[in-house]
């Protein structure tokens, strides 16, 4: 993959998931329950993974991004 399909996807993936949690988790709270409600474990639990996952999900893409802009920095440093 490019470094421009790595910005692209890595940036892509952080956007919807900061997006999900902020339109559904605070906009559309019935919406949010309605997927708990999937889920066959206790909805507090429910919430907490999912909740886990979508700042685990957002802190990889943003590293992801930072390490890919350091790399290309770098690179740019290296070549002047």
């Amino acid at each position: 993959m490019n470094t421009r399909s790595q910005i692209f996807l890595y940036s892509t993936i952080l956007i919807v998931d900061l997006l999900f949690f902020i339109i559904v988790g605070q906009y559309y709270p019935e919406y949010f329950i309605l997927i708990l409600d999937f889920i066959p474990l206790n909805n507090e639990l429910a919430a907490a993974i999912i909740i886990i996952v979508g700042l685990i999900i957002a802190i990889v893409s943003a590293l992801s991004l930072f390490r890919i802009s350091l790399s290309k920095i770098k690179e740019v440093l290296d070549n002047e």
